[in-house]
């Protein structure tokens, strides 16, 4: 169990304006300072444990989690660039300081029903209106959904992607009608950590350089007479024997 004692966000938001055309640069963060009391006898998984919480007995009291900063503002009259850094402490996986999301939108004109946008970089898939806080944060809680939990984990990729939609009120219709399309990678492990963990609730979100734990990621390391003896093998077993069990049991 988690109890959640309190947490304090500082909400910075600062428009500037740029001489060449007077449009608005958007610059908004925050600074986390949280306080958490943990009741678990499994370290977290994000230190490589079994444990499903975010953290564990050796990684509670009063937490300085991490200071996010979002850029955004317009390069052209269609074309908008956001870039998005966290700076975290405290999770042996990731860097000081990373990136989250940077990519180029492109919104041209509408010239008939039709509302075209094109994004390339790095970015989040449009899976929800959950996660639309500074940081891909959610607006309304502490930790988003399961599912959003793991996007912020795993599906974040790179790549471009293009949307249209068709305005019904341009049309004398109730509803607008639209899709998305993408090309990406440098994801492939997607899907890999909600198999070997499982779902979680947690606001974590993996920088680009950065990664996750998986559970009983020390077990990986090759060879040893204790894995054989942890797994339930005889010593005999061979190392193509070992492998396969890591393989498919973890």
């Amino acid at each position: 169990m988690r109890i959640s004692l309190g947490a304090i966000g500082l909400l910075i938001a600062v428009t500037a304006t740029s001489a060449a055309d007077l449009s608005p640069v958007d610059a908004q963060g925050f600074v986390e300072l949280r306080g958490v009391a943990v009741d678990s006898s499994l370290p977290s998984f994000v230190h490589g444990g079994l444990g499903l919480l975010q953290f564990d007995d050796e990684h509670d009291g009063m937490e300085s989690e991490r200071f996010v900063l979002d850029l955004s503002g317009p390069l052209t009259e269609t074309l908008r660039a956001l870039f998005s850094a966290i700076a975290t402490t405290g999770e042996d996986e990731q860097n000081p300081i990373d990136v989250t999301e940077a990519f180029l939108e492109w919104r041209p004109y509408p010239q008939s029903h039709w509302r075209w946008r094109a994004k390339l970089g790095t970015f989040y898939p449009p899976i929800s209106l959950e996660n639309r806080g500074v940081g891909w944060q959610s607006l309304y809680s502490l930790s988003p959904s399961a599912i959003n939990t793991w996007v912020g984990e795993e599906a974040r990729s790179v790549g471009a992607e293009l949307s249209a939609t068709s305005v019904g009120a341009t049309l004398g219709r109730d509803l607008d009608i639209g899709g998305v399309v993408g090309v990406y990678g440098w994801n492939d492990p997607i899907g890999v950590l909600i198999f070997e963990r499982g779902w979680s609730l947690n606001d974590r979100v993996v920088p680009l350089f950065g990664g996750t734990r998986r559970p009983l990621e020390w077990l990986r390391i090759s060879g040893s007479l204790h894995q054989r003896e942890l797994l339930g093998l005889p010593a005999e077993a061979t190392e193509q024997q070992l492998q396969m069990v890591l393989r498919y049991s973890f």
